[in-house]
């Protein structure tokens, strides 16, 4: 579900929305702020779960 892929032109003629790309990059930034990224079961359907690490005050540049 996260793997980047390429719409096919009658894909794009049924629904015009979306590229394949946005989950994609989601996970990429996540894992770039040392992240992660990833889908869980829910009552309700799919739930995505963005977990990042807290910021550490002592490790701010000024």
């Amino acid at each position: 579900i996260f793997e980047r892929f390429t719409r096919l032109d009658e894909g794009r003629r049924r629904d015009t929305t979306g590229t394949g790309l946005g989950l994609a990059i989601s996970r990429d930034i996540a894992h770039a702020h040392h992240g992660t990224l990833r889908i869980e079961d829910s009552s309700h359907g799919a739930r995505f779960v963005l977990r990042l690490p807290l910021l550490d005050p002592n490790a701010i540049d000024e």
